[in-house]
């Protein structure tokens, strides 16, 4: 069952409910917080890189967590926790967190707290309820040549109550994980249809890639909360599940027929030269 959240506004036009401890607070944009379905991985997304059914939340921060910025998290009147700054090349001011799914948590309120200093911030999101979990895309593929590259996968059935309302493409360098042990995501994008099966990467970021190195690739199924722009990334998101594949680019390797095509070309240009040294004789 979707649900429509409204209990105040922020300037970016959100519908949570941020309240300011100071008259020069912490800066807190684009909090969200979701239920996920998130494939296996090794991108330290999950727990033991299982498969695992997520309440994820966090938001940006400013100042961020290199500035002394620190955050926590409580749902309901249980004790707050942590929640860690999680930097990657795409969001350098995030803090995000995420615990396993239980629907008594979901029936929580949640409110997170930012505090830099005498500043503070906190935000507070209504519970997300009894919002269903949004399946896997599957069959998972990458094909081209090089680091021209496009990525391919099935939509599965979803089920009644959720809605495929986005897709979106995330690409994590899983040579370089922060210090919360999360692989650097480096490039994000929506897809221009939320049924697409297949991105291609844009040649801007694609020529970025380096051949032999290791990557992955996430696939994100969405459904929205009701209300709020789509284009607020994951501020948006109410459901949404995320399947992952490792792939490394690798030079072009030429088929058969190209070795072919290039012994019969040297075999005609020695033909060429001995000709031209008979005739000179």
């Amino acid at each position: 069952m979707k649900k429509t959240f409204v209990v105040g506004v922020l300037a970016a036009g959100l519908f949570l409910d941020v309240s300011l401890a100071l008259a020069a607070p912490v800066t807190v944009t684009s909090p969200f917080y979701f239920r996920e379905n998130r494939g296996a991985n090794d991108l330290g997304q999950t727990p033991s890189g299982l498969p695992s059914d997520r309440l994820v939340y966090g938001a940006f921060v400013v100042p961020n967590g290199d500035a002394g910025t620190t955050g926590t998290r409580a749902f309901g009147a249980n004790a707050p926790a942590s929640v860690p700054f999680n930097p990657r090349d795409i969001n350098p001011n995030q803090f995000s967190g995420s615990v396993a799914y239980t629907s008594a948590l979901a029936a929580l309120p949640l409110t997170l707290v930012f505090n830099n200093g005498a500043n503070q911030s906190a935000v507070a999101f209504p519970a997300l309820g009894d919002i269903g979990q949004m399946p896997l895309a599957f069959n998972l593929s990458v094909s081209g040549i090089g680091t021209n590259l496009t990525f391919h996968w099935v939509d599965p059935v979803i089920p009644a109550g959720l809605t495929l309302e986005r897709g979106q493409i995330t690409v994590f360098d899983v040579e370089d994980f922060n210090a919360e042990g999360n692989a650097n995501a480096i490039f994000q994008s929506f897809l221009s249809s939320p049924t697409d099966t297949s991105f291609a990467l844009p040649g801007s970021f694609s020529s970025s890639l380096l051949l032999g190195h290791h990557y992955a690739f996430g696939i994100r199924l969405e459904d929205l909360r009701s209300g709020v722009d789509p284009t607020l990334g994951g501020a948006a998101r109410l459901s949404s599940s995320q399947a992952y594949l490792d792939f490394t680019p690798t030079a072009a390797v030429p088929e058969p027929e190209t070795y072919a095509m290039l012994l019969a070309g040297l075999g005609l240009m020695g033909f060429v030269a001995r000709r031209r040294k008979q005739n000179a004789a």
